[in-house]
């Protein structure tokens, strides 16, 4: 039949191809990466990924995809009855606040996704004529109580993304389904309060999102992208911000073509539209975002330092990601996954230890107590070939810590913290080798991180005694040496770190890119900033580095 509604989902689509087209034939379907046999009734207890994030997806209905784009592109109505069967047997199990509902089946961003679906199906059953009488009354009563739910202020979470797909939900069923009376009204209040929690969390001006992981950057930048195209929801407003969210979305794109992995986020490829735009050169500041980055060709440098809501934070003030000749350097820990906070994996993951920071009695920083402060990202500048960022970490308190990034492509990258630290009896300073690289201690103030075509040297040249000790793997109350490129998967990494006596001054480390080229490093403070000074394949690079604002200015000066 022509004239089917037309159907997107929230989240990029897997592929029709022959396995999937098979598995679903055959009643299953892909929750959450696992393929799980759905025939009703259904247990909608089950946890086939034994995780809280698998329970949270299988209510979403996110593995109705398939099927329904079956329906609507090849007009496959079976695989609508099969859509339509399966969220009525969820229907009958789980009514709000009944004894036997699933416990995440009225979770704030599953009944959001979820919605979605139920519209679509409602808009196409009733559009094919599959509804007979009491399968209508039983998804139009579902219909109505989901939308009463979302428009809850009790349920609604305007604090985190979550409440962006509430509202999300909340206005598709208001499109979808405008017989039903309040359908305008839904439409109305989800709009109003998508565009207010927006603007909480996605800076304006730099289209940056807030939730310090560049995962949620291209998820929600592809969220507003499909709502706009298909609702019209926001106007010209919500389309001028997407067009910032993809500017901003092209630094975070690693060379390889993976997300940035910052904060909670995979070690990924990039959604199909980011594969769309491009790649500039240069670097860009995104100082309310509180990113700094640098391309130049296939080298990449990216500093983090911000804290704007709990959602999705790590103790990761002042971190770094260096990716050169074709392998990730220097990376972070990703997210582990949602199972639980007290799983020391994930523990591990949003602590100090798990990133590439600078610790004061091998403490992580405390920001489960603290109140969000915005972007730690000062400065940035450029000049003879040089990169530089300054940044300081706000939860570093009573402490004093800034730390300077002077950054050659290619070639060298030298880390300067400026440290105020009274009372304080040990620095570490720590460097998370990426998962194809091997770390080992070559002296007593330096590594090497070796991999197929890096040959990275890590140095000390603070003039004080500095420890080595490298890490790979270690489990237990405290985990340390890990990285989690998937959800719930570990891979052990190295992870070396600069161990010394606490002292105010200047603590210089440096990463060489060739492993001969660096010869020297020394850095001190100057009237309006620093003074950097490097001897690289035999040339000398005194750098002046002159604060201005939010601006560095580098000068190359005589010695």
């Amino acid at each position: 039949m022509s004239g089917r509604p037309p159907y997107r989902g929230f989240f990029e689509e897997l592929a029709l191809d022959e396995r999937r087209l098979a598995e679903v034939a055959e009643h299953r379907y892909v929750v959450r990466g696992t393929t799980t046999e759905l025939r009703p009734p259904v247990d909608w207890h089950m946890d086939e990924g034994n995780s809280l994030a698998w329970r949270f997806w299988f209510h979403t209905f996110q593995f109705l995809d398939i099927p329904l784009r079956l329906y609507a592109e090849r007009g496959e109505v079976e695989y609508l009855r099969r859509a339509l069967a399966l969220a009525l047997d969820w229907v009958r199990a789980n009514p709000t606040g009944g004894a036997s509902t699933a416990d995440h089946a009225w979770y704030d961003m599953a009944v959001g996704v979820r919605a979605a679906f139920f519209a679509y199906l409602w808009e196409a059953s009733c559009h094919e004529g599959v509804l007979v009488p009491d399968a209508h009354g039983a998804l139009r009563a579902s219909l109505e109580t989901h939308a009463a739910w979302l428009s809850k202020p009790g349920n609604y979470r305007p604090h985190s993304n979550h409440g962006l797909y509430e509202d999300a939900g909340l206005f598709v069923l208001g499109s979808r389904c405008r017989e039903l009376p309040d359908s305008e009204a839904w439409r109305e209040l989800a709009e109003q309060r998508f565009l207010e929690t927006l603007a909480r969390h996605v800076d304006a001006e730099e289209g940056v999102h807030l939730e310090q992981s560049p995962a949620y950057q291209f998820y929600i930048r592809e969220l507003l992208e499909r709502l706009h195209t298909t609702t019209g929801i926001g106007g010209s407003r919500l389309a001028r911000l997407i067009e910032r969210m993809e500017r901003a979305a092209e630094w975070m794109v690693l060379p390889d073509g993976s997300i940035l992995p910052f904060g909670d986020t995979d070690r990924m490829d990039i959604p199909a539209f980011a594969r769309r735009i491009g790649s500039p050169e240069g670097m860009a500041i995104m100082r309310n975002g509180g990113f700094a980055v640098v391309r130049h060709g296939a080298s990449y440098l990216a500093v983090t330092s911000c804290f704007h809501v709990h959602a999705h934070k790590h103790a990761d003030e002042l971190s770094w990601v260096l990716f050169e000749r074709g392998e990730l350097v220097v990376g972070e820990a990703g997210r582990y996954g949602y199972h639980s906070e007290a799983d020391p994996l994930r523990v591990y993951a949003r602590s100090s230890h798990a990133h590439n920071t600078l610790t004061l009695d091998g403490e992580s920083f405390p920001w489960q107590q603290s109140h969000p402060y915005g972007s730690g990202i000062l400065a940035a500048g450029a000049g003879g070939g040089w990169y530089a960022v300054l940044g300081v970490n706000a939860l570093l308190d009573p402490a004093s810590h800034h730390r300077l990034f002077c950054y050659r492509p290619a070639e060298a990258l030298i880390v300067v913290d400026d440290l105020t630290c009274e009372g304080v009896g040990s620095v570490a300073r720590r460097v998370h080798a990426g998962e194809t690289l091997c770390a080992q201690a070559t002296g007593p103030a330096s590594a090497t991180l070796a991999g197929d075509s890096v040959q990275a040297v890590l140095r000390d040249w603070s003039g004080i005694p500095v420890a080595i000790d490298v890490v790979r793997g270690e489990e237990g109350e405290r985990a340390d040496g890990w990285t989690f490129p998937r959800d719930s998967r570990k891979v052990p990494v190295d992870v070396v770190s600069l161990g010394s006596a606490a002292r105010n001054g200047l603590l210089v480390h440096s990463l060489a890119i060739d492993p001969t080229a660096l010869e020297d490093v020394s850095a001190v403070r100057a009237d309006s900033g620093y003074t950097v000074c490097a001897t690289i394949d035999g040339a000398r690079h005194r750098l002046g580095l002159e604060l201005d604002g939010g601006r560095i200015r580098i000068r190359r000066e005589r010695d």
